[in-house]
């Protein structure tokens, strides 16, 4: 299911405040999780706020597998995948031991 900026079932105050929950869960500032993710203080508290939007995950913990248009990319922790929603993608883990990734994956608004 697509829903778009403007659709009645997209809320980007409510994405923003899940990425908000999510990084405050975790003890980390705009400012760690900016520098971990490779993305701006602002950009970051503009997302929270719902005033922009981004496709990023962040690998915290475990290796998780990204496919990206067919193809897979094991990933460790620090790493991060950055990529326009509309590509073909998943996370998944392959393995026994626990993955924890931040993931925020919006439709870009207008």
């Amino acid at each position: 299911m697509s829903v778009e900026h403007g659709d009645p079932g997209f809320d980007a105050a409510a994405i923003g405040r899940r990425v908000r929950q999510v990084r405050q869960a975790k003890g980390m500032s705009l400012r760690e999780l900016g520098a971990k993710a490779g993305l701006s203080y602002g950009s970051l508290a503009q997302v929270e706020r719902g005033l922009s939007s981004l496709a990023h995950t962040y690998v915290l913990e475990g290796e998780p597998v990204a496919t990206v248009n067919g193809v897979d990319h094991l990933l460790g922790p620090g790493e991060s995948v950055h990529l326009r929603s509309s590509i073909p993608h998943s996370i998944r883990n392959d393995r026994t031991a626990t993955v924890t990734v931040v993931s925020v994956l919006t439709p870009r608004l207008s």
